[in-house]
Protein backbone atom coordinates (compact mmCIF):
# COMPACT_ATOMS: atom_id res chain seq x y z
CA UNK A 1 0.00 0.00 0.00
CA UNK A 2 2.76 2.44 0.90
CA UNK A 3 4.21 2.33 -2.62
CA UNK A 4 0.95 3.66 -4.07
CA UNK A 5 1.32 6.88 -2.12
CA UNK A 6 5.05 7.58 -2.34
CA UNK A 7 4.82 10.10 -5.15
CA UNK A 8 1.60 11.96 -4.43
CA UNK A 9 2.70 14.92 -6.53
CA UNK A 10 2.58 12.86 -9.72
CA UNK A 11 -0.67 11.21 -8.62
CA UNK A 12 -2.36 14.60 -8.35
CA UNK A 13 -1.57 15.40 -11.97
CA UNK A 14 -1.40 18.71 -13.79
CA UNK A 15 -5.14 19.33 -13.61
CA UNK A 16 -5.49 18.79 -9.87
CA UNK A 17 -6.76 22.35 -9.23
CA UNK A 18 -9.57 21.77 -11.72
CA UNK A 19 -10.14 18.32 -10.23
CA UNK A 20 -10.57 19.88 -6.77
CA UNK A 21 -13.00 22.45 -8.21
CA UNK A 22 -15.01 19.66 -9.86
CA UNK A 23 -14.99 17.67 -6.63
CA UNK A 24 -16.12 20.75 -4.70
CA UNK A 25 -19.14 21.08 -6.96
CA UNK A 26 -19.94 17.38 -6.48
CA UNK A 27 -19.56 17.70 -2.70
CA UNK A 28 -21.89 20.69 -2.65
CA UNK A 29 -24.61 18.70 -4.39
CA UNK A 30 -23.98 15.60 -2.26
CA UNK A 31 -24.04 17.66 0.92
CA UNK A 32 -27.37 19.25 -0.02
CA UNK A 33 -28.87 15.81 -0.62
CA UNK A 34 -27.54 14.34 2.63
CA UNK A 35 -28.31 17.41 4.73
CA UNK A 36 -32.01 17.04 3.94
CA UNK A 37 -31.83 13.71 5.77
CA UNK A 38 -29.37 14.56 8.55
CA UNK A 39 -30.58 18.10 9.40
CA UNK A 40 -27.31 19.50 10.78
CA UNK A 41 -26.55 16.45 12.90
CA UNK A 42 -22.93 17.60 12.58
CA UNK A 43 -23.73 20.31 15.15
CA UNK A 44 -26.19 18.37 17.30
CA UNK A 45 -23.78 17.97 20.23
CA UNK A 46 -21.95 21.27 19.93
CA UNK A 47 -18.19 21.56 19.58
CA UNK A 48 -17.52 18.30 21.41
CA UNK A 49 -19.77 16.54 18.89
CA UNK A 50 -17.80 18.01 16.00
CA UNK A 51 -14.56 16.57 17.39
CA UNK A 52 -16.23 13.25 18.17
CA UNK A 53 -17.61 12.99 14.63
CA UNK A 54 -14.22 13.81 13.13
CA UNK A 55 -12.48 11.36 15.45
CA UNK A 56 -14.93 8.62 14.50
CA UNK A 57 -14.30 9.25 10.81
CA UNK A 58 -10.51 9.26 11.24
CA UNK A 59 -10.73 6.02 13.23
CA UNK A 60 -12.74 4.44 10.40
CA UNK A 61 -10.20 5.62 7.81
CA UNK A 62 -7.35 4.29 9.97
CA UNK A 63 -9.12 0.95 10.39
CA UNK A 64 -9.62 0.69 6.64
CA UNK A 65 -5.92 1.38 6.11
CA UNK A 66 -4.93 -1.21 8.68
CA UNK A 67 -7.05 -3.77 6.85
CA UNK A 68 -5.45 -2.88 3.51
CA UNK A 69 -8.64 -1.21 2.34
CA UNK A 70 -7.62 2.45 2.36
CA UNK A 71 -8.48 2.57 -1.32
CA UNK A 72 -12.13 1.55 -0.97
CA UNK A 73 -15.61 3.00 -1.19
CA UNK A 74 -15.96 2.89 2.59
CA UNK A 75 -12.73 4.81 3.22
CA UNK A 76 -13.60 7.31 0.49
CA UNK A 77 -17.03 7.86 2.04
CA UNK A 78 -15.39 8.68 5.38
CA UNK A 79 -12.89 11.02 3.69
CA UNK A 80 -15.76 12.85 2.00
CA UNK A 81 -17.44 13.24 5.40
CA UNK A 82 -14.20 14.64 6.87
CA UNK A 83 -13.95 17.14 4.01
CA UNK A 84 -17.54 18.27 4.56
CA UNK A 85 -17.10 18.46 8.34
CA UNK A 86 -13.98 20.58 7.88
CA UNK A 87 -15.81 22.98 5.55
CA UNK A 88 -18.76 23.17 7.91
CA UNK A 89 -16.45 23.98 10.78
CA UNK A 90 -14.85 26.79 8.75
CA UNK A 91 -18.36 28.21 8.26
CA UNK A 92 -19.02 27.95 12.00
CA UNK A 93 -15.74 29.66 12.90
CA UNK A 94 -16.34 32.39 10.34
CA UNK A 95 -19.75 33.12 11.85
CA UNK A 96 -18.42 33.01 15.43
CA UNK A 97 -15.42 35.19 14.68
CA UNK A 98 -16.07 37.33 11.61
CA UNK A 99 -13.07 39.56 12.42
CA UNK A 100 -10.78 36.52 12.34
CA UNK A 101 -12.36 35.45 9.04
CA UNK A 102 -11.84 38.95 7.63
CA UNK A 103 -8.22 38.91 8.82
CA UNK A 104 -7.60 35.49 7.21
CA UNK A 105 -9.24 36.72 4.03
CA UNK A 106 -7.04 39.81 3.95
CA UNK A 107 -3.74 38.27 5.12
CA UNK A 108 -3.88 34.79 3.58
CA UNK A 109 -6.53 34.50 0.88
CA UNK A 110 -6.07 37.82 -0.94
CA UNK A 111 -2.26 37.59 -1.29
CA UNK A 112 -2.57 34.03 -2.63
CA UNK A 113 -5.22 35.03 -5.16
CA UNK A 114 -3.25 38.11 -6.18
CA UNK A 115 -0.15 35.98 -6.69
CA UNK A 116 -2.18 33.58 -8.85
CA UNK A 117 -3.68 36.44 -10.89
CA UNK A 118 -0.26 38.06 -11.32
CA UNK A 119 1.21 34.80 -12.63
CA UNK A 120 -1.29 34.65 -15.52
Amino acid sequence: MKDQFEDLKSLLGEDHVKDVADLSAMLQKYHAAREAEYDRSFAKRGLAGVWCNLGRKFDAIDNAGNKGKLVSVIALDHLVDVALYALKFVVVLASLAPKVWDEWHERVYMPAVKELDDSK
